[in-house]
C-alpha cells in the first residue's frame, strides 16, 4: 500500500512539486548567499542583504503553498528569480555607468557571479515546467 494508493496520483505529484519548488527556492538564494559571503566577508546571514531575499523567498513559496492563485504565485516566483539571474548575477558584475559601485573584473569575481548564475536555472527551468501545465 504505496504512498499513491493512499493519498492518490494528483496529491503525490503536488508533494513533489511542492518539495521541489521549496529545495530549489533554497537553491536560488544559497547562490546569492555564497556570493554575499565570497563577496563581502562580514555580511551575516542577519544582515538585510540575506535576509531580506530570505524573507521574500519564503513569502513567495508561501504564497504557492497556501493561496489558490498558483498560476500567479509561480510567476511572481519566476520574476524573482529572473530578476537574481539578470540583476544579481549578470548585470552587477558589469562595470555599468548606472552603479553607485564599482564591481571587481577579476576571475574570482566573475566565478561568484557564474555560481549565482548557475544555482538560479533549477528554479527557472522548474518553473518553467509547472507554467506550462494546463489545469493547475
Amino acid at each position: 500500500m504505496g504512498i499513491r494508493v493512499i493519498l492518490g496520483q494528483k496529491a503525490t505529484k503536488k508533494s513533489s512539486q511542492t518539495w521541489l519548488l521549496g529545495f530549489f527556492m533554497i537553491v536560488s538564494w544559497m547562490g546569492m548567499y555564497i556570493h554575499n559571503r565570497m563577496e563581502f566577508p562580514s555580511f551575516t546571514l542577519l544582515n538585510p542583504e540575506n535576509a531580506v531575499p530570505a524573507l521574500m523567498s519564503t513569502l513567495l513559496f508561501a504564497s504557492w503553498l497556501f493561496l489558490p492563485y498558483h498560476r500567479l504565485s509561480q510567476f511572481l516566483i519566476f520574476g524573482w528569480a529572473i530578476m537574481h539571474l539578470t540583476i544579481g548575477a549578470v548585470l552587477s558584475v558589469l562595470p555599468l555607468p548606472a552603479w553607485a559601485f564599482a564591481p571587481d573584473q577579476t576571475l574570482s569575481h566573475y566565478m561568484v557571479h557564474l555560481a549565482y548564475a548557475l544555482l538560479q536555472l533549477p528554479l527557472i527551468v522548474l518553473l518553467i515546467t509547472l507554467m506550462k501545465r494546463k489545469g493547475e
